[in-house]
């Protein structure tokens, strides 16, 4: 009975802790996106300057403004071309970002969990605030982690258990070891290995002086036999 208590308050808890860590996904999800924004929002500001030199002067090519001032014989104009071309690398990654988390709440989860930023998301992890949000998708996300997280531990438990059977069903069918007393006698060596006990059983060797008088019995056994053979050559008749 106890051991069933225990098993369901540690279901309980493990269903517990599935649902606050679900409940958490949409919020870091949504502390990310919140992120990701503000950076984009920052990095436009920047690069808006270049884009309209860039459309006026280069039909909106950003490379060739880029090479424009690469090729500058001028040293300040080959620096600022090295940063125009940071800044529009950054560009280019925050709005693939935007544009991987605006594919739903599953997708954008998948994304941030797999193929995220690491600038960002590390930044989103250093300051993220736990809240317990109390709205739908939170909700489903938690219901859904902790009955995922319940039936894996139950699963792996399970499997545990199994093993451990088999293993014990194996042992008790290991068969015995050959060389045992044919007499009765006790095993001359036992050891203990483990938590287990191994038995050797080891086969007494006869005594020389048993053997000499088993051979002295069949060699007298045999004597007489060549003596009843000599006196009555022939059997008799028994009707006679």
């Amino acid at each position: 009975m106890i051991k069933s208590i225990l098993r369901a308050y540690s279901r309980l808890i493990i269903f517990a802790v599935g649902l606050l860590a679900g409940i958490q996904v949409p919020s870091f999800v949504d502390q990310y996106e919140k992120r990701i924004d503000a950076h984009f929002r920052e990095v436009s500001a920047n690069i808006s300057g270049f884009r309209l030199t860039a459309e006026f002067l280069f039909e909106g090519d950003m490379d060739a403004l880029v090479d424009y001032y690469r090729r500058s014989n001028d040293e300040v104009f080959q620096r600022d071309g090295d940063s125009i071309q940071l800044i529009v690398e950054r560009y280019d990654r925050i709005s693939a970002e935007m544009a991987a988390l605006n594919g739903g709440s599953i997708p954008a989860a998948l994304h941030v969990a797999l193929a995220s930023d690491a600038e960002f998301f590390d930044e989103t992890l250093a300051q993220y605030s736990y809240t317990v949000p109390l709205n739908l998708n939170a909700v489903q996300w938690g219901v859904v982690l902790a009955l995922v997280l319940t039936v894996l531990v139950d699963l792996l438990l399970f499997s545990c258990a199994h093993c451990v059977r088999a293993l014990r069903r194996r042992q008790k069918l290991t068969p015995i070891n050959p060389e045992m007393t044919l007499t009765g006698q006790t095993p001359l060596d036992t050891r203990a290995e483990g938590s287990f006990n191994k038995v050797t059983l080891v086969r007494p060797e006869p005594e020389p002086e048993a053997e000499d008088a088993l051979s002295v019995q069949a060699e007298s056994k045999q004597e007489q036999d060549e003596i009843q053979i000599f006196a009555d050559p022939q059997p008799r008749d028994k009707s006679a």
